[in-house]
C-alpha cells in the first residue's frame, strides 16, 4: 500500500512550478493564476483520500490548473479557472456520474485491491 499521502509533494511541487509559467507560455495564454493553483490545492487536502493515487496536474490555456485521474476505469478532470471556479467531468466504468467525492472513492479502492493483488 502506499503511505498516505505519498502523493502530496510532488503535486504541490507541480502546482508551484505552473506558477512559473508567463504570459504567452502557449499563443496569447495568460499566466497561471495563483487563485487556481491555491483552489486546486485546497481541494485536494479538503477532499482527496490519503493513498488516492497521484493526479496528473496540467496548466490550461485560461490560466487556471487541470488535475486529472484516468486509471482503474475512472476518469476525473477537475479545472480550477483563474477564478478558483470548479468545474468537474467524472466517468466510472465509461458511465458518466456527478457524485465527485464517490469517483475519489472508487479510484482510491480500485487502486488498493490492485496493489493488493
Amino acid at each position: 500500500m502506499t503511505a498516505d499521502y505519498a502523493w502530496v509533494k510532488e503535486t504541490l511541487e507541480v502546482l508551484v512550478q505552473l506558477l512559473g509559467l508567463k504570459e504567452n507560455w502557449i499563443s496569447g495564454a495568460p499566466p497561471i493564476s495563483p487563485v487556481a493553483v491555491l483552489s486546486a490545492v485546497a481541494f485536494l487536502l479538503e477532499n482527496a483520500p490519503p493513498d488516492i493515487p497521484q493526479p496528473q496536474v496540467f496548466p490550461t490555456s485560461i490560466g487556471g490548473v487541470a488535475l486529472e485521474w484516468h486509471t482503474h476505469g475512472v476518469d476525473i478532470e477537475i479545472v480550477f479557472d483563474a477564478d478558483g471556479i470548479r468545474n468537474d467531468d467524472l466517468e466510472v466504468d465509461g458511465v458518466e456520474r456527478k457524485d465527485l467525492g464517490t469517483g475519489l472513492a472508487i479510484i482510491t479502492n480500485r487502486a488498493r485491491k490492485a496493489e493488493a493483488a
